[in-house]
């Protein structure tokens, strides 16, 4: 299956894309960081490890939401502008 290029979308039809993408990411990074941080006993651990595993954990949340929002927000302005 390829993927599905955004612009070929309906604006409506790419937000909905873009927004499952976002969700779909977001629960396989966690999935992944949560498995990492119990496997590598970081829960125990009351260091500057901890805290830098988990500051990376929310700096790369934030990337892929702000990635997918700029994707969402460019459909909004093609509906915004008539497209």
């Amino acid at each position: 299956m390829s993927p599905v290029p955004s612009d070929s979308l309906p604006p409506r039809e790419a937000i909905k894309y873009h927004l499952m993408r976002m969700i779909i990411a977001i629960v396989i990074l966690d999935s992944f960081a949560i498995a990492v941080f119990y496997l590598f006993h970081f829960n125990s651990d009351t260091g500057s490890r901890r805290n830098t595993f988990v500051g990376v954990w929310m700096l790369l949340s934030a990337i892929v939401v702000a990635i997918q929002l700029r994707k969402i927000r460019k459909a909004r302005m093609r509906i915004v502008r008539g497209g």
